[in-house]
């Protein structure tokens, strides 16, 4: 659309491009032009006109609208195809919808707010307007999408390199499987060989392990001090986005929700992931304001590449790089199903090629996870 473009060109430019040059560039008349900046000024753009100069972006509204997020958005395909709601019940019903119809790879969801919003294992995800995003990104990889649980970790690692390549330091780790969290000062350490690697209920041995697990390297809580296999001192984790994976009509929906920018009055939460903000981290490493759809913009070219590798490849050649995220790795952890069964216990060594958590106990024995909820003791 023309009114789309016209706000590219007006937000690329950051000050005052004639209205020939935009007709030069689009193909369009004067009054095509008029009318797309009178229809982004009706949106609750604020465009200054000055004769001989041209227009000007001056404000951009709170919403996330269709039009903000394509003026944002420079990616070859994720996001090419874009439904857009003000309200919704949740991005995911809505791709799941999509996906019925056959919409195909890479269509992204977005909704300024959600009503029905869920988090892993259905948990309510509150989606207040204006202040994070709420998304989902309908997938159609090459193997069947039962098997695709490993997307999960793939984004989770977009979502952390969006941030730190935005906030310009190293502010957002990762905890398996499904939460981008507030990353804490750490360095690695070595365990010895394991006296035994078990594998619990999966076909694949876990002498798959990848080359940084072999090596037993461990995320430590104390940067410089020794590190032991037990660290005592459990992480006061902060959670910055949470991220839920649905199966549906052929494809896989990813849904993502990033706190971007803090509510005035803050949620006091019980549990253990308190809410963190993308924004809130612009004081601690001297970056500058953010909005809601650059880092949207940020996550969707941060995915691409990763997914096209998973695709080809696999999850084996991101290992290392998802270690290197993770903050659990060095952290002793009690792994229960759905009814609170335990399946293991013992401390995180990382994640081994199938995107499985291994722990090893204190007897040395190694055990890979592929699901399941994490408690740290």
């Amino acid at each position: 659309m023309i009114k789309d473009e016209v706000l590219a060109a007006l937000r690329e430019r950051g000050g005052y491009v004639s209205g020939q040059e935009l007709c030069d560039r689009f193909s369009v008349s004067r009054t095509a032009i008029w009318k797309a900046v009178s229809k982004l000024k009706e949106e609750g753009y604020e465009i200054d006109s000055v004769p001989n100069r041209g227009y000007c972006l001056l404000t951009s509204p709170d919403a996330m609208t269709e039009a903000e997020i394509r003026s944002y958005l420079h990616t070859e395909k994720m996001g090419k195809s874009l439904v857009c709601f003000a309200d919704t019940d949740s991005t995911n019903i809505q791709a799941k919808l999509l996906a019925e119809q056959n919409a195909p790879d890479g269509t992204l969801v977005c909704s300024d707010q959600q009503t029905k919003g869920r988090g892993r294992r259905g948990r309510a995800w509150d989606s207040p307007p204006g202040e994070a995003i709420y998304m989902s990104l309908l997938l159609r990889p090459d193997i069947h999408p039962e098997h695709a649980s490993m997307l999960t970790l793939v984004m989770g690692m977009a979502v952390a390199d969006a941030i730190n390549e935005l906030m310009g330091g190293e502010s957002a780790g990762i905890k398996w499987p499904n939460d981008v969290v507030l990353a804490q000062k750490a360095r690695y350490a070595r365990f010895p060989e394991a006296t035994e690697i078990r594998d619990l209920g999966f076909s694949e041995s876990g002498k798959e392990l990848g080359q940084k697990n072999r090596a037993q390297r461990l995320f430590c809580a104390n940067e410089g001090d020794a590190c032991s296999a037990r660290d005592d001192r459990a992480p006061d984790f902060a959670k910055l986005c949470g991220i839920s994976l649905e199966a549906h009509g052929g494809g896989v929906c990813v849904g993502v929700g990033v706190n971007v920018l803090p509510p005035d009055k803050r949620p006091d939460v019980g549990g253990k992931n308190r809410p963190a903000y993308v924004a809130d981290l612009a004081d601690s490493v001297a970056a500058p304001a953010v909005a809601v759809e650059a880092v949207l913009e940020a996550l969707l070219a941060a995915f691409a590449p990763l997914y096209g590798v998973w695709r080809r490849n696999g999850f084996a050649p991101l290992v290392d790089e998802f270690n290197a995220y993770s903050s659990l790795n060095g952290q002793n952890v009690r792994m229960v199903d759905r009814a609170d069964n335990l399946l293991a216990e013992g401390a995180v060594v990382g994640v081994d090629a199938q995107g499985r958590l291994v722990l090893r106990s204190e007897s040395g024995i190694e055990t890979a996870i592929s699901s399941g909820e994490g408690h740290l003791v």
